[in-house]
């Protein structure tokens, strides 16, 4: 270990340590942020029990981490933000947080990309469907079985979610995430490059229906403006 990281086991027996940030935990989010304060120049602390730093590695609990959403996705990331802003404090930096994304690599794969359908306020979504079993590369490969949604606002088309579980749900859930992250509209995902034929230009149905409901509402909007 380097010079200024200690690691300390869990003890019964008291330890006085000085310390610029003390971290308990050493998994995913625990290790990224020992990284991140290091890397400001801190002497970091890094409390954990069991001979290999982790509870995980000694008890082989890691594969129920498939149901927690985005644990290591979204630990990594917190665990930057948690070790950097500390070990520069009081200069501190805001962080953007990225696109929610959970992985299941069931089989078929499921994933869920931005806002979950529990969480969106229908009134003001708009969403778009592929069903697998209509997409010719899917039928194709022999794994025509899947759906795919895609919700976005009402108002601007701006997609803000993706549920889907379907043939390389993985590949398709990270490209969702990436245009999300990018505050990209349903017109402007169409404007992106898609090969033929692939799964990934199967989601231009779904794009294209939202697209089309956006400019409908809006058109039904100016209509009953003008009657007003």
């Amino acid at each position: 270990m380097v010079s200024n990281s200690t690691f300390l086991p869990t003890s019964p027996t008291p330890e006085h340590i000085t310390t610029d940030v003390a971290i308990i935990g050493a998994g995913s989010a625990g290790l990224n942020a020992r990284r991140a304060a290091l890397a400001e120049g801190a002497k970091v602390l890094l409390i954990d029990s069991g001979p290999f730093r982790t509870t995980c590695a000694r008890v082989g609990c890691m594969p129920s981490k498939l149901l927690i959403v985005a644990a290591n996705y979204e630990a990594a990331h917190e665990g930057v933000i948690a070790g950097s802003n500390p070990a520069r404090f009081p200069s501190i930096t805001t962080y953007d947080r990225k696109t929610p994304l959970t992985i299941v690599f069931s089989e078929p794969p499921f994933a869920v990309a931005g806002l979950s359908f529990n969480q969106l306020d229908l009134n003001n979504t708009v969403i778009g469907a592929l069903d697998f079993a209509k997409q010719s590369r899917a039928k194709v490969m022999g794994e025509a079985d899947g759906l795919l949604r895609i919700y976005a606002d009402k108002d601007t088309a701006i997609l803000r979610g993706a549920a889907l579980i379907g043939p390389e749900a993985e590949h398709l859930g990270h490209i969702l995430a990436s245009v999300m992250q990018r505050g990209l509209t349903a017109d402007q995902v169409l404007d992106l490059p898609l090969y033929h034929p692939t799964l990934e230009e199967g989601v231009q149905g779904a794009l294209r229906r939202i697209s089309t409901e956006v400019k409908r509402a809006a058109l039904a909007g100016k209509t009953a403006a003008v009657r007003a």
